[in-house]
């Protein structure tokens, strides 16, 4: 659809500013023509709401519209993308070289093919919703015109005729648009179907020659429309018995029918037949049978390792294919697949760690459960100094800790009474105790807490705030920074007491240089974290296995036996662990001394399923090739019996349209220029309007005779192979839409035209 065919249907009844012809002639003399005049305004009036609330739904449906479009663009862009993966997957499908990797790409295929179906029925509901809206808007539409038709009653004969003819311009011009857009409704329905189609390939020749004698048929039916008009014209427009020219058509649309009455009898007694009947019923059988195809017995398989894999018996066939051969909708393989990656899982390395428990099991038990004890020891240590670290987080302990290597320093100083070296090892000491703790106890505080001290820095006192790491690792000024921390930590009097203040600034610079040398070693909460997933991987693996969180997270729990063993190829990713349980295992012990033979019986295995999905495929490819055989038998029966009478039917059925048409155009001319009373005569107008249908007819003429030459040319390049079914329903909808804005564009300055003429009448009433 196009937003136009709104705009001309709806919003352009209110269009303003477009040319008219109108001339109104009113009666001045006659009160009662005033008094009509005066009703007429009032009616006009009502009219003029009735076309606002058509306004209103006109832009609705615009709305609507611009929404369908841009998703059936975004269907079709999904079409394009899932066309050129179905190419791909295809093309994949022809390389594969053995039977999982076909079942494989034959389900990832109907997936596509699922995926192609949904953009396509997107784009269809979009579509038939902009049908609904279009329509709730035509109808209001119509509503607005009814309104018309009342005001034009009080009006006078030549006001009539001058109405009428805006609303019959009006008229014409929707019939037009109403043509043209189912055309396009066809179109899009073709389109459609082009899209679900993914036998790209496929041609059904007869359907081309059928298009190529409809095309002439409609040829044919626009050359007779155009010579009714032309013998229309011959005739004398004042003298003509027009009412006789329309009995005319209408005993000619009454041949037709009849014809038409004779046609589907005879078409309804074939479909009736006992012969057709069989063809349906042998048709819907083989459907059935299609759809209903099962497994016929227990399909079964166990392997050495005493693992068994089955398909029940009367499972649906397609279910059965997925199981084999999957891989199915929630992306694990099927059986071929499984034990495929069980024979790849037999590594270089994995043979080696087999050749090596079968040379000396009970030496490879003992070294994997040393080896997995001290793992776990590892993890062990690395869990608590996580929690150690993790523990220390109140002021109240952080001080306690501090204060105590403070009180022993002073107690240390104090039993040097005055030794030098006895006073460089308290305060050596002292500044390993703050270190320490920083660096066992508190890595959270020491890189990212602050701590905010007063500083006096020659005259001038500031607060000043830092990480600890930060005011221990300064050096420009180490002696007040460490003199404030000191003071911040605990009481500082023992420490002021001692020696000159010559004799501080000595030590001091002893224990920052203490201080600074292991402050280079700390490790932040995240480097002792990682140290435990670290130990957590090398012991157990990594924690996803077992509980589906991130990778970066680390074990809490050592996990049981079975959660180890639950989890695929264990013995490797599992850790030590992982790998002491499976050595130790019975099973490894067998698997370690015959695994050459379960490779083979895996292989067999594989076969085996390979075998049955074969022959699956085959029972399924017999059902389908029956019921291909009976829908074509049922065809060439329809379009040896039926396929003549329907064409035949079609164009009856269009020549009867196009008669009607006629029929309604002609009547509404004499109703409007040559009515019966003979009230008024309007010849000029009548004649004008005739060639004007002339014109259009033979406009319609060229139009058919432009569809021929398509069809003819479609059905050559079936024929040679270069027919692209999507290229041309695209085409096709592009041609319908393009002459449908032509009738859009005629209609919309019709009622441009109509809305200035009732505006006009409005204020001509209003004035008198």
């Amino acid at each position: 659809m196009n937003k136009k065919f709104l705009s001309a249907v709806l919003f352009g009844a209110l269009m303003a500013g477009s040319s008219v012809t109108f001339t109104g002639c009113i009666d001045n003399d006659e009160p009662a023509g005033i008094e009509n005049l005066r009703g007429a305004k009032a009616e006009l009036l009502r009219a003029k709401v009735a076309v606002e609330e058509a306004n209103a739904a006109a832009k609705n449906a615009e709305a609507a519209l611009t929404l369908a479009k841009a998703e059936t663009e975004k269907a079709q862009a999904e079409h394009a993308k899932v066309e050129t993966e179905l190419l791909r997957l295809k093309a994949e499908l022809q390389a594969a070289q053995n039977e999982a990797e076909k079942a494989e790409l034959e389900q990832r295929i109907a997936e596509a093919k699922q995926n192609m179906e949904a953009s396509a029925l997107r784009h269809q509901a979009e579509m038939l919703k902009l049908q609904e809206d279009l329509a709730v808007a035509k109808r209001t539409y119509e509503v607005a015109l009814k309104q018309i038709e009342i005001a034009q009653a009080l009006m006078s004969e030549k006001e009539k005729v001058t109405l009428a003819e805006l609303k019959m311009a009006v008229e014409d011009a929707q019939d037009k648009v109403d043509e043209k857009a189912d055309d396009v409704k066809a179109k899009e329905e073709a389109y459609y179907n082009a899209i679900l189609d993914s036998r790209v390939d496929s041609v059904d020749f007869k359907q081309f020659e059928l298009a190529v004698v409809r095309a002439k048929a409609s040829q044919t039916v626009a050359e007779e429309t155009l010579t009714k008009w032309k013998d229309f014209l011959k005739n004398d427009t004042e003298t003509a018995d027009w009412r006789k020219e329309v009995a005319v058509l209408e005993d000619s649309i009454e041949g037709l029918e009849k014809k038409q009455s004779e046609l589907n009898i005879k078409l309804t007694k074939l479909q009736n037949s006992d012969e057709y009947k069989k063809l349906q019923a042998d048709k819907q059988q083989t459907v059935n049978a299609y759809n209903n195809l099962k497994t016929q017995e227990k399909l079964e398989k166990k392997d050495m390792m005493g693992e068994t894999t089955s398909v029940a018996k009367g499972t649906p066939i397609n279910d059965a294919m997925v199981e084999i051969g999957g891989a199915n909708k929630d992306g694990n393989g099927g059986f071929i697949a499984t034990y495929n990656a069980k024979i790849a899982g037999y590594t270089s390395q994995k043979k080696a760690l087999l050749d090596e428990i079968a040379a000396n099991h009970d030496k490879a038990v003992k070294a994997a459960k040393e080896a997995s004890d001290k793992a776990g020891e590892k993890w062990e240590k690395a869990k608590a100094a996580y929690a150690t670290a993790q523990g220390y987080t109140t002021e109240a302990k952080d001080k306690e800790a501090v204060t105590k290597a403070f009180d022993a320093y002073n107690d240390a100083m104090d039993a040097a009474d005055g030794d030098a070296k006895k006073e460089l090892k308290a305060q050596q000491v002292f500044a390993d105790a703050i270190v320490k703790y920083y660096n066992a106890a508190a890595p959270v505080q020491l890189t990212t807490n602050k701590v905010s001290l007063q500083l006096t820095i020659g005259t001038k006192q500031t607060w000043v705030s830092k990480t600890v790491k930060e005011w221990l690792s300064d050096s420009e000024n180490k002696d007040v920074y460490l003199t404030a921390l000191i003071d911040y930590f605990g009481s500082a009097e023992k420490l002021w007491a001692k020696g000159t203040a010559e004799k501080f600034n000595s030590d001091t610079e002893t224990i920052t240089a203490k201080a600074s040398g292991a402050l280079a070693t700390l490790k932040s909460v995240d480097e002792i974290l990682g140290e435990l997933h670290t130990a957590s991987v090398e012991a157990f693996g990594e924690t996803s296995l077992y509980n589906g969180y991130d990778e970066k997270d680390y074990m809490r729990v050592q996990p049981t036996q079975a959660e180890v063993k639950a989890v695929e190829n264990y013995e490797t990713a599992c850790g030590a662990l992982g790998r002491y349980y499976y050595v130790s295992d019975p099973a490894t012990e067998f698997e370690a001394k015959n695994y050459k033979e379960i490779i083979a019986d895996y292989e067999n295995i594989v076969k085996y399923w390979n075998t049955q999905l074969t022959a699956l495929k085959k029972t399924q490819a017999t059902a389908q090739a029956a019921k291909d055989a009976a829908a074509n038998a049922l065809t060439a029966y329809e379009n040896k019996n039926f396929g003549a009478i329907q064409t035949e039917l079609g164009i009856i059925s269009d020549r009867i349209n196009a008669l009607n048409k006629v029929k309604r155009a002609l009547i509404g001319a004499i109703d409007t220029w040559l009515p019966e009373n003979g009230n008024y005569q309007e010849t000029v107008k009548f004649e004008e309007w005739l060639k004007g249908k002339v014109s259009e007819a033979e406009d319609n003429v060229i139009e058919a005779e432009k569809a021929v030459v398509i069809a003819e040319n479609d059905l050559i390049k079936a024929t040679d192979g270069k027919y692209d079914k999507l290229t041309a329903a695209k085409e096709a909808l592009d041609n319908a839409m393009a002459k449908l804005e032509k009738a859009q564009a005629e209609l919309a300055e019709a009622t441009a035209n109509l809305q200035k003429g009732v505006e006009i009448m409005a204020k001509t009433a209003s004035a008198e």
